[in-house]
């Protein structure tokens, strides 16, 4: 048997956006979770004594990569090579290889592909050959189809594994600039394990396809929900099965009360902490970050000014999670909203595709610029930004066919 751990999206450095309003510690809590999340990953990898590990991609969040992150990663292969364990590494479109006379030399142990896919070669101590295809990015952007050029499986192999940092058509966005490839591509490639980075949410491409997305190992903004780690991969018989390792110290998680009948501070604040107890799972030596939505048969505009993070932050006083963002809103008549999309579906669909759209933000960006001052100008319209301004432009949907029922 061949066991390997398979990780992406380590992100070291990552600058953790729009969380300057945490508290110091919690703040440094965040700052040294990516780095806390990879230690981790190491341990479990020496703990399962697997032959290798695989890093499909931005290692780093940017290019310009830190000393501090550099030392840790040289520091976490040292302990992987004192277990007589490999490290294969490719980088992505956040850590392209760039100003190499700036990288510190890696250990031994660590091989790091360059930009143009090849093929290295593992022999395990039980005699077990293993293939390894890969490419590292050499810019930001790849817009050919990498894949295309990975050789097919070597059938002189007892597995043949593939490391890809890019996206593949249809799954979360339909971007064409970070290495494209399609699940035909894949399928022609017949690989024992395609290891993917990219997408920071876990999972496979295609029920029938042994080719997977590990995530992210630690959530970087409040999108990225739920628990994030690795897969541990185990490939016995000619089949390659992997099993999610949890890494991440701090999980991100969107929750909802219930505030029927709060028509206090108090009150509200009893309901906010019974279902935090409630919902959230509790597990050793993880924190939570939380996107608080409450709800009210009737807003009351004094109640509501009260429920800010920071007041509630502070009436709390937990270690355990911190609340990043609070919503209060209305609570709409969802039934006469699924009614509505029972009986107009199509209807339904092509409202929420009107102001989902991507190019309806290119658009108004555009729009924007020509029209208004530059000192008004919304320039970081980031991933986090557009979230907001969907769910916003969901949510008056939502509400206008309830005032029109």
């Amino acid at each position: 048997m061949v066991s390997f751990i398979h990780a992406a999206d380590l992100h070291l450095d990552s600058p953790f956006k729009g969380l300057i309003h945490l508290s110091d510690e919690w703040f440094e809590a965040v700052q040294n979770s990516t780095f806390q999340a990879f230690e981790q990953i190491v341990s479990q990898a020496i703990k399962n004594a697997v032959d290798f590990v695989v890093i499909a991609g931005d290692l780093y969040d940017a290019s310009e990569r830190s000393i501090r992150a550099q030392t840790f990663l040289r520091e976490q292969f040292k302990r992987l090579n004192t277990a007589q364990i490999n490290v294969y590494i490719i980088y992505g479109n956040h850590d392209f290889i760039d100003r190499q006379y700036l990288y510190i030399d890696m250990p031994e142990n660590v091989h790091i592909f360059d930009e143009t896919p090849e093929t290295v070669y593992y022999q395990s101590a039980q005699g077990e050959t293993v293939a390894i295809s890969g490419f590292s990015y050499d810019q930001q952007h790849i817009k050919d189809n990498r894949l295309q050029k990975y050789p097919p499986r070597d059938i002189t192999a007892d597995y043949h594994i593939g490391l890809l940092h890019g996206n593949c058509q249809g799954i979360e966005t339909p971007s064409s600039v970070y290495a494209p490839f399609s699940v035909a591509d894949v399928r022609r490639l017949n690989y024992d394990y395609l290891a993917l980075g990219h997408i920071h949410k876990r999972g496979s491409i295609h029920s029938s396809l042994p080719a997977y997305y590990s995530g992210n190992i630690q959530g970087c903004h409040r999108k990225e929900l739920g628990d994030k780690g690795c897969y541990l991969v185990k490939c016995e018989q000619g089949q390659c099965h992997p099993e999610f390792i949890s890494a991440a110290p701090i999980i991100w998680e969107a929750i909802t009360v219930n505030m029927s009948g709060a028509t206090s501070l108090q009150q509200a604040l009893n309901k906010i902490t019974q279902i935090l107890h409630e919902q959230l799972e509790r597990q050793a030596n993880k924190r939570y970050l939380i996107d608080l939505t409450c709800q009210f048969e009737e807003l009351d505009a004094a109640l509501v000014s009260m429920l800010t993070t920071d007041q509630i932050n502070q009436l709390i006083d937990s270690s355990d999670y911190w609340i990043t963002h609070i919503t209060c809103e209305k609570q709409s008549d969802q039934h006469l909203i699924d009614s509505f999309i029972e009986r107009y579906p199509s209807a339904w669909q092509k409202a929420i595709h009107s102001v989902t759209d991507d190019d309806h933000f290119t658009l108004l960006q555009q729009e924007l610029q020509t029209q208004v001052p530059l000192k008004y100008w919304q320039q970081d319209w980031d991933h986090d930004f557009k979230e907001r301004i969907k769910q916003q432009a969901i949510q008056a949907i939502e509400q206008a066919l309830v005032d029109n029922e």
